[in-house]
């Protein structure tokens, strides 16, 4: 009786276990790397998790993924944009309708998105999530320094919202760089599923 309770418990947690995992959203399933070019060569990268053998192709891409940047896909894994922090590229690779000057204004914007174009130099200053209850709106949480100088930490929490049904599946950025928290920040920002699932 306690081997059969035993064999019982394990299988409904392995099925449970197995489930869960095949459920699972596909956020993060592409990931577009690196700069569009370097000496007129390619040297951006686009791996794929969709199967269990990772896929790598080389890209072009519409804007460098070197420093801060954030990627979001749909639910099948299918890419939807990402971002350097100064703008947003859609699955084409073409710059998303509203999503010039994401962080603006301020000196470090300009040296890093007008001068330099490597990005918003945070490290991990982007973070895009669904948005709740709605497949077709996404959030984006920007660390900001309105400061002059382009070291200093964050001081504040930007977000901006992007809308997939926009511009035939293509998306357009409706709300940008509102501010959600103003504090002193270190140059990270990440997320963790409640434990509510949601």
């Amino acid at each position: 009786y306690i081997y059969m309770y035993r064999l019982t418990i394990i299988l409904l947690v392995y099925f449970q276990v197995v489930s869960n995992l095949s459920a699972q959203v596909k956020h993060n399933f592409i990931w577009p790397l690196g700069r569009d070019k370097i000496n007129n060569q390619l040297d951006a990268t686009l791996l794929s998790f969709h199967s269990p053998i990772l896929e790598i192709d080389s890209i072009d891409l519409e804007i460098d993924m070197v420093l801060g940047a954030a990627v979001l896909s749909d639910t099948s894994g299918r890419l939807l944009f990402y971002t350097d922090g100064c703008r947003i590229a859609n699955a084409d690779h073409e710059i998303m309708a509203g999503s010039d000057s994401l962080n603006y204004p301020g000196l470090k914007f300009e040296l890093d998105c007008i001068n330099n174009e490597v990005g918003y130099s945070f490290f991990q200053g982007l973070l895009a999530l669904p948005f709740p209850q709605n497949e077709h709106l996404y959030v984006l949480f920007q660390l900001y320094s309105p400061s002059r100088f382009r070291t200093d930490d964050p001081e504040q929490i930007l977000y901006s919202i992007i809308d997939m049904r926009e511009e035939n599946g293509k998306g357009k950025v409706i709300v940008k760089n509102r501010l959600l928290w103003q504090a002193k920040f270190a140059d990270r920002i990440t997320a963790v599923r409640h434990g509510n699932g949601r």
